[in-house]
């Protein structure tokens, strides 16, 4: 019979441990970690992509002011996509996704940019897949 020792950690964050005051680093919440393109099936000619947008309401509502799609296809040309006023405020405003259809059938990557109402950019990339 084989016996293995129980051995404890060399240390352990306790409250007493922890500076007051101390803050604990958390990793930053993507604003987009639900967001997807769904690209359509290699049959379907002259179907558009679909993107699927959910923000983060607690956070973000009414923060983003403008949102850009770039794509790129297997040779790495791309294509940006701009959305409009009416896009962005259904994106702020809905507690729901919000599909947009976009004409990038032949995406193999993609990324969204964001401008928040601090004027500050991010960039997010996000999953391509074939519906």
């Amino acid at each position: 019979m084989l016996f293995f020792p129980i051995i404890a950690p060399l240390f352990t964050a306790t409250p007493s441990t922890i500076s007051e005051g101390a803050v604990v680093p958390q990793p930053e919440v993507p604003i987009c970690s639900r967001c997807t393109l769904g690209k359509p099936p290699k049959f379907a000619s002259g179907e558009d992509a679909t993107l699927s947008v959910l923000i983060d309401k607690r956070s973000l509502a009414d923060v983003i002011c403008d949102m850009t799609l770039t794509t790129y296809d297997a040779i790495g040309d791309e294509t940006v996509t701009v959305f409009s006023d009416d896009v962005i405020d259904e994106i702020n405003k809905s507690d729901w996704t919000t599909a947009i259809s976009v004409d990038t059938p032949d995406a193999q990557r993609a990324v969204l940019t964001f401008e928040l109402s601090d004027g500050s950019l991010v960039d997010e990339f996000i999953p391509v897949y074939s519906r």
